[in-house]
């Protein structure tokens, strides 16, 4: 059986074989290898396309395109969701990126990551009006962050909160819709870092698929850190609770769906640890997608003390997420 097997059978009908309990396991068990653990910890990033609506969180959207079955649910969403003019939607990220920046000088110890984005932010990323993009009119030589105008066609294929564009120059496209400022800046910290990995030539416009894969990594580890610096260090810890609480039936509950209880208190526990503003339908797919991330990363990042060991195994589990999820689209 190959690895992702059990979880394509999951999808459709059941297999006795493995339970969403089973999806997940400490690394400190004895009786299990670090392998196993990745193949479980795999399942659990792949049952993100059973629970949630990931792909309108945000991504490379010149290298992702939504999968068929998920456009109904993402049309509904975003057309149930109302649209602001773009100045708000600058004003909110604005907000929400200096919310995190600013935390950087309360830190004892900041992560690198996050002090090297903020000078690339400062330094090399503007905003531009979307019309310049569209026109091709842009300057090379840094990166760029646009929100499409309410109304433009664009909001009719774009199917990401924001999506990082390559060409013609790496340029963040931002939707139109409110969303709290606290994960403004967050979603903001995770395009950003695309934008300093392709300006920096770290990841090449046209990448391969591991390329590809080792960005998204990248992208969550710094969101991820910058929720931590967010908050002074309770998301991580808070994860490490819900472990705590729930054990291995955490997943089960996670990815369970709307109606399980647990789901709701996990949401509403890790809510209010970044902002107490009441999520929308795009924002509970901001959250949940992190939360998700974040629950998925936790026991690798405690499990795997070589650094560049840890970052392959997150993105072989990224990848067999994605080749789960994305099989059979077009690059």
């Amino acid at each position: 059986m190959k690895e992702n097997e059990s979880f394509l059978r999951r999808r459709g009908e059941p297999d006795p074989g493995i339970t969403a309990s089973d999806a997940v396991r400490r690394p400190s068990r004895v009786d299990e290898t670090r392998r196993e653990f990745l193949v479980k910890a795999g399942l659990i990033i792949g049952s993100l396309a059973v629970g949630m609506v990931l792909p309108a969180y945000c991504s490379r959207s010149d290298k992702k395109q939504k999968p068929d079955r998920a456009k109904n649910n993402l049309e509904k969403m975003f057309d149930a969701e109302p649209v602001i003019e773009r100045a708000q939607v600058r004003e909110i990220y604005d907000k929400g990126l200096t919310l995190v920046f600013e935390k950087l000088g309360l830190s004892f110890a900041p992560p690198a990551v996050l002090l090297q984005l903020k000078e690339f932010r400062e330094k090399r990323v503007k905003w531009i009006d979307f019309e310049e993009f569209s026109g091709n009119k842009l300057v090379s030589g840094g990166g760029h962050m646009a929100i499409i105008p309410p109304g433009n066609s664009r909001l009719e294929s774009q199917y990401f909160i924001a999506g990082m564009e390559a060409e013609p120059e790496p340029t963040v496209l931002i939707r139109p819709h409110k969303i709290s400022a606290e994960f403004a800046g967050l979603n903001g910290i995770h395009e950003i870092r695309h934008l300093y990995d392709i300006v920096t030539g770290v990841e090449p416009k046209d990448p391969t698929d591991e390329q590809y894969f080792a960005g998204e990594v990248r992208a969550w580890e710094s969101q991820i850190a910058a929720a931590d610096l967010l908050t002074d260090g309770a998301f991580s810890k808070g994860i490490g609770i819900m472990y705590s609480k729930y054990g291995d039936e955490l997943i089960d509950h996670v990815f369970g769906g709307d109606g399980d209880p647990v789901l709701q208190s996990v949401r509403e526990y890790l809510d209010n640890l970044i902002t107490k503003e009441k999520a929308g339908k795009i924002e509970r797919t901001l959250r949940d997608a992190m939360y998700a991330m974040g629950i998925c990363f936790y026991p690798l990042d405690r499990g795997i003390a070589d650094k560049n060991e840890r970052s392959a195994k997150k993105m072989e589990v990224y990848k067999l997420f994605h080749n789960t999820y994305a099989k059979g689209l077009e690059r």
